[in-house]
């Protein structure tokens, strides 16, 4: 009896084992994608996937992308692969024919990068619609040091959303608006916002059209600002009278007017 008793044991073992038998894994979709796709891949491109596959993601903590074109198709695979890279403290897409639709794809991705230092959105025809969904995510970029947005047609309106938003950045150091279509009301609303940017080191306005009244609540804040070193307010029509009080009152600041 107890051979008999001892063989139904092992019988059962073998049974249960048989159950737990592993079952073939998903295919990885992004290395599919990228063995059916790779010869038409960017080079930069490529090489994010290529982290990926090899499981090292985490060796680079920059993604740039700045001067590709990323508009319609050409977005998918950076739309499929940048999730995956979540400790990036820097991301440059500048020049990347974005658009509206790219700016808010990428939006939806920037909860994911919580250590994001740099972000550059320039140059990609960005309006107000685009903007709107940068700002909606800025509660998720409190480590955010550099943002640049230039030569983007967002105008005051695009501004005074920035402007509005600009205390959930605590640590911004520098801020491009050149080229952003801004007049004076987007200056004044950009201006009274900025006095708690405690830690504002630079501030790039060129190529916008301000007044004199606009340009004085400018300089009323810019005395908040204690960490300021250099703004530039080219093409901006600043009187010779304003560039001289600016110079004066701001010793420590390096202003570029021309």
């Amino acid at each position: 009896m107890g051979c008999t008793n001892t063989k139904r044991v092992v019988r059962i073992i073998q049974r249960k084992e048989e159950k737990h038998e592993e079952l073939p894994q998903e295919p990885d979709k992004v290395r599919t994608y990228y063995e059916e796709n790779k010869a038409n891949l960017p080079t930069r491109v490529k090489k994010l996937y290529t982290l990926y596959i090899s499981q090292n993601v985490c060796e680079t903590i920059e993604v740039d992308l700045k001067f590709l074109n990323l508009a319609g198709k050409f977005f998918y695979p950076i739309e499929m692969i940048l999730p995956y890279f979540t400790h990036v403290t820097s991301l440059n897409l500048w020049k990347t024919k974005l658009g509206d639709k790219g700016c808010i794809a990428v939006s939806q991705m920037l909860e994911k990068f919580t250590e994001l230092k740099f972000l550059s959105l320039a140059d990609n025809k960005i309006t107000i619609d685009g903007i709107t969904s940068v700002v909606g995510k800025m509660t998720e970029l409190s480590k955010l040091e550099v943002l640049e947005l230039h030569v983007n047609p967002i105008y005051d309106e695009g501004v005074c959303l920035i402007s509005s938003k600009l205390s959930l950045l605590p640590n911004l150091k520098v801020l491009y608006l050149d080229e952003c279509g801004m007049t004076s009301p987007g200056l004044e609303k950009l201006a009274n916002e900025l006095q708690k940017s405690y830690n504002l080191e630079r501030i790039s306005l060129n190529y916008n059209k301000f007044d004199e009244s606009s340009l004085k609540h400018l300089e009323h804040s810019l005395k908040y600002l204690k960490a300021l070193k250099r703004v530039s307010l080219k093409l901006t029509e600043v009187t010779v009278e304003m560039q001289e009080s600016l110079v004066i009152d701001f010793p420590h600041v390096l202003f570029a007017f021309a």
